[in-house]
């Protein structure tokens, strides 16, 4: 019976997503258990992001400039759920949830008490074998415990403060929130793959993106957290200025200059 379920909250960081929050705020909408809160954090977007998650019945909390970077904003989000919403599922603006999602997320943790987390995996919006492979070796990392953002995480807030809580960083956070619950022992890979999007690898394309990936990666492991930084105001600052000339020209009258 799902009204016994335990309440799952969702947290969505965004930052000029207007052409793609309608359609993952539909997909929560559309569950066969409904989140208990939904809370779209932004980072400053220009767009319509905030009216259009508003729209769609989400709290929204606006942060500064200090606390922006999808971690620093995620953080935030957590930090601000009441104590009864001790269950979080993180979302990201270019994910669609199957319908079944949080339910098999509340699911997962009423049948384990000792649960302390897990991911719904993932598939990605395009034919090509490439990506059905990728989706292959991210389903088996995260069966080894070590699942990436974009495979939909969730955790148990009381399990991870005992780990030093959700990470405050700007970027990277999905792999050390991945390394903290595997200092619990008690994690679930969930076959309920979220639909994502390939953006990055159309923005970038297949070899640059994955170049990116490991880069990341690698500086992480040398690093740290305190290499999050230094990657976040090296690459995102100059992507996030990209993204806002795109959206600028967009809305910009024809013929104007």
């Amino acid at each position: 019976m799902t009204h016994d379920l335990p309440p799952v909250a969702v947290v969505l960081p965004t930052w000029n997503e207007a052409d793609q929050i309608g359609r993952v705020l539909a997909s929560l909408s559309r569950q066969t258990v409904r989140p208990a809160h939904v809370v779209v954090v932004d980072g400053g977007s220009t767009d319509h992001t905030v009216s259009l998650a508003r729209q769609a019945g989400a709290e929204v909390i606006e942060v500064a400039e200090d606390h922006r970077g999808r971690g620093n904003q995620i953080a935030v989000g957590v930090a601000s759920l009441p104590r009864e919403f001790d269950l979080v599922l993180i979302a990201h603006a270019d994910m669609e949830f199957p319908p079944d999602a949080v339910e098999a997320v509340a699911r997962a943790f009423a049948a384990a008490d000792h649960l302390a987390g897990g991911c719904l995996g993932h598939r990605f919006d395009a034919p090509e074998r490439f990506f059905r492979a990728l989706e292959w070796f991210n389903r088996l990392r995260a069966v080894w415990g070590v699942p990436f953002g974009d495979q939909a995480q969730f955790f148990r807030r009381s399990a991870l403060e005992t780990v030093g809580g959700f990470p405050s960083q700007p970027i990277m956070e999905d792999v050390e929130l991945a390394l903290r619950l595997l200092r619990l022992r008690s994690f679930v890979a969930l076959e309920r793959p979220v639909r994502v999007s390939t953006r990055d690898f159309r923005r970038h394309g297949i070899g640059g993106a994955m170049i990116r990936y490991a880069v990341f990666l690698t500086a992480y492991a040398l690093g740290g957290p305190s290499a999050c930084q230094a990657i976040h105001a090296r690459y995102y600052a100059h992507h996030q200025m990209n993204k806002h000339i795109n959206i600028s020209s967009s809305h910009s009258i024809p013929g104007a200059s």
